[in-house]
């Protein structure tokens, strides 16, 4: 604590840092050191941590459960359109493919294209989640109300971030299942 206090001083005395913003960075750095100590504890109801930041971190929360809530809305489009594409591929690749190549440094052809295939549609799912949420918001024009919201740029962007991670972990959950389905899992 001794190391962020003289950061805070020296910041203070360099750049003429006004106390709100002495106080907030402050609130940030006490926040990143106990969140590092114990990651859990930002989710502890005792612990009351989001309650620093304000009505603000709960923008952030809100924003990321209704892109969540948004993918979950159409699982055809999130899950199933991902895992038939993933069969297709896999058909395609692994067995046309796969019948003359038959191994790769001793491991099945097959086998060996899984975990590609999984990271394309992990990456795509994650990339389509957020591009398409924020095309829709711009034809709708309520992109907008997102801007104007009292959520920081960085808040809004975490929120797409982590609401595009969730889904193609999701996606990439699944297509494990379906590839051990075919190749097994072993």
């Amino acid at each position: 604590m001794d190391s962020i206090g003289a950061y805070l001083r020296r910041e203070r005395e360099l750049r003429q840092v006004s106390l709100e913003e002495l106080v907030q960075i402050a609130l940030y750095a006490w926040l990143i050191v106990n969140v590092a100590a114990n990651p859990r504890a930002i989710f502890r109801p005792e612990n009351r941590l989001l309650d620093y930041l304000g009505v603000i971190s709960y923008g952030l929360w809100t924003l990321f459960a209704k892109e969540v809530r948004r993918f979950l809305r159409v699982p055809g489009q999130t899950l199933l359109s991902p895992v038939v594409t993933t069969v297709l591929y896999f058909v395609v690749f692994g067995w046309s493919l796969g019948g003359r190549l038959r191994d790769v440094e001793g491991v099945p052809y097959a086998r060996f294209i899984v975990p590609g295939l999984v990271a394309l549609g992990v990456v795509t799912n994650a990339y389509s989640n957020t591009a398409s949420s924020l095309f829709v918001m711009k034809l709708q024009g309520t992109v907008v109300d997102l801007l104007v919201s009292p959520l920081t740029y960085g808040q809004i962007l975490w929120a797409f971030i982590g609401a595009g991670v969730l889904r193609g972990l999701l996606v990439g959950g699944v297509m494990w299942v379906v590839a051990g389905a075919f190749e097994g899992f072993g």
